[in-house]
């Protein structure tokens, strides 16, 4: 499948929007001549992982027939298959990629974080995607001496990561029931220190019931925190970590309707949840009321601006893709498509949203403005082959600006 690429006049700009909540801070800019690289994870040919480069070669002023591209020369050999990622200075320079790896379909999984290089790649040459040498390769399970094994008994399942501004600090899930398929009470949280020699963990959620829903570190530009869920009485409590403090507590009285949730992100000043059916989200104001939003069925991914420019969300479903104005939003945009992963490039406007060998382009200015048609895009992309856990798909996708050599 190939359609024929979105293509239109547009205004470009990248407006920093500072946070009510300061969950997240903009100190970057951006050309609008520099195109957008998704960075992904991937299986080569013989099915050995791999992250690599697609480049978006959006132009605002003509179309173009080969508008997403693979870069071969950008692919790079992973120990395990990548199953959830972060950006260094995710509102501003996206310097630094933070990968978590691990073996899929084994209880007790060998697992890793490695860290990439995101600043200054020439999609023409992209020999700056390399391994960072800022940031040391840390073991996390499946290994004499793995962190998380250590910590907590062998067996652990690494399944969720977001990272400090710089980098210092990186959050880990582990869901053991994920790898194991049992131990749904086995959800703990660890927060840890890479630049420590060695790699040290500085908070554990210990005993704490935890929601099984990827945390969010809030890369603030002052105190940055952690935020994550912990189980109540048909309700899900909110608590923050402030960095590196190690000892948490409930934010601001703050909870969430339910029980279950997939992940926990923030649209500007929201704290926001997705469950399999249901956006829930409520404002950082003490006293605050929770929300509740229909969204599309089997949900299973979530994309927020990360740097505040648009209040626009998109859900993932198992049928169908859901545009929402905001985390309020009941009556989204709904696209007849799904896919595994998607994130939002707040430059240009446009939401990627991936599964298996397909990607697809989601106009966001065009579903602000109403428009009945050409809201998407989908691209076939047959070398784009994603690994696969008990039956499904894992995708990991994000984003990153590229550098456009000056011509001499």
């Amino acid at each position: 499948m190939k359609t024929k690429p979105i293509a239109r006049a547009r205004t470009l700009a990248l407006a920093c929007v500072a946070l009510l909540l300061g969950l997240s801070a903009c100190t970057g800019t951006f050309e609008a001549t520099e195109p957008l690289l998704l960075v992904v994870g991937l299986e080569d040919g013989g099915g050995a992982p791999q992250v690599a480069l697609i480049e978006d070669r959006f132009s605002p002023v003509q179309s173009t027939s080969d508008r997403l591209v693979l870069l071969e020369d950008s692919r790079r050999p992973l120990p395990y298959p990548a199953v959830s990622a972060d950006v260094i200075q995710r509102a501003g320079l996206r310097s630094e990629l933070v990968l978590l790896t691990r073996e899929l379909d084994v209880a007790a999984p060998q697992s890793e974080l490695r860290f990439f290089d995101l600043d200054g790649i020439d999609p023409a040459d992209p020999v700056g995607f390399d391994v960072s040498t800022q940031h040391p390769t840390v073991v996390l399970s499946g290994a004499p001496g793995a962190l998380l094994d250590e910590a907590g008994g062998v067996g652990a399942c690494p399944t969720a990561v977001q990272a400090s501004r710089d980098g210092r600090y990186i959050a880990v899930l582990d869901n053991r029931r994920v790898c194991s398929g049992v131990g749904s009470d086995l959800v703990t949280l660890y927060l840890i220190d890479v630049n420590a020699s060695p790699p040290a963990i500085v908070f554990s959620s210990g005993g704490q019931p935890l929601v099984a829903a990827a945390p969010f570190l809030d890369q603030a530009g002052g105190d940055e925190h952690l935020y994550y869920l912990v189980s109540g009485i048909n309700t899900m409590l909110i608590y923050r970590m402030t960095l590196p403090s190690g000892s948490s507590s409930p934010y601001l009285g703050l909870s969430l309707p339910g029980t279950e949730a997939s992940v926990l992100r923030a649209d500007r000043d929201m704290l926001v949840a997705l469950s399999a059916t249901q956006l829930r989200s409520v404002k950082a104001v003490a006293g605050a009321p929770a929300g509740l939003a229909t969204t599309v069925t089997g949900a299973r991914a979530l994309a927020v601006d990360a740097t505040g420019t648009t209040e626009q969300l998109v859900v993932v479903g198992s049928s169908q893709t859901a545009v929402h104005a905001s985390p309020a939003d009941a009556k989204p945009t709904l696209l007849s498509f799904s896919g595994d992963a998607a994130v939002i490039d707040p430059l240009n406007r446009f939401a990627y949203v991936m599964r298996d060998q397909v990607l697809y382009i989601v106009d966001l200015l065009a579903v602000t403005a109403g428009n009945s048609g050409g809201l998407f895009a989908g691209t076939s992309l047959p070398e784009l082959n994603l690994p696969q856990e008990d039956g499904a798909s894992v995708a990991v996708m994000e984003w990153t600006r590229a550098v456009t050599p000056i011509a001499p």
